[in-house]
């Protein structure tokens, strides 16, 4: 159980509100098509029909509780989450890989040492990190991810 219920409870509300301002964003634009889909949510007035502005003469549906600015942070928010879409394509590579490198250490003569100590260690993030403390750069979190994403399909 979370340590204190009434912040769980808040943050389930938030999140609800957000999807909330997602549907009613892409109320119009829904498309089971996600071609489609990712190009209407690409468009630059997809978040309008969401902004109680968007509706002329106070007009607006009794369902939008929200401002303006809430309606940008939510599409701050969703611009934000999309570096989150390639992780399941690095994990799938890098289970891959452990899978391999499991298959082959399983053939190796070990001289009396487990196969679950023979395990792949990911030399591009850890040669990229070091690099980079060299010439005293200092990477952001993204640019660490993106930098040593290819080192499982090498």
């Amino acid at each position: 159980m979370h340590p204190n219920p009434g912040l769980q409870t808040l943050i389930l509300i938030v999140q609800l509100q957000c999807f909330r301002v997602l549907r009613v964003a892409g109320h119009e634009r829904a498309s089971w098509n996600p071609i489609k889909a990712v190009i209407a949510f690409r468009k630059p007035g997809f978040w309008d029909p969401a902004k109680p502005s968007y509706y002329s003469g106070g007009k607006k549906p009794g369902n939008i509780t929200w401002d303006d600015a809430f309606v940008g942070e939510v599409s701050r928010t969703f611009k934000a989450c999309k570096v989150f879409l390639f992780f399941p394509f690095f994990w799938l590579s890098y289970d891959q890989v452990y899978a391999n490198m499991s298959t082959v250490s399983a053939s190796l003569v070990l001289g009396g040492t487990p196969n679950d100590l023979i395990r792949f260690i990911p030399l591009t993030p850890l040669t990229v990190t070091t690099g980079a403390r060299h010439v005293r750069t200092q990477l952001t979190f993204l640019l660490r991810v993106v930098m040593s994403a290819p080192s499982p399909s090498l």
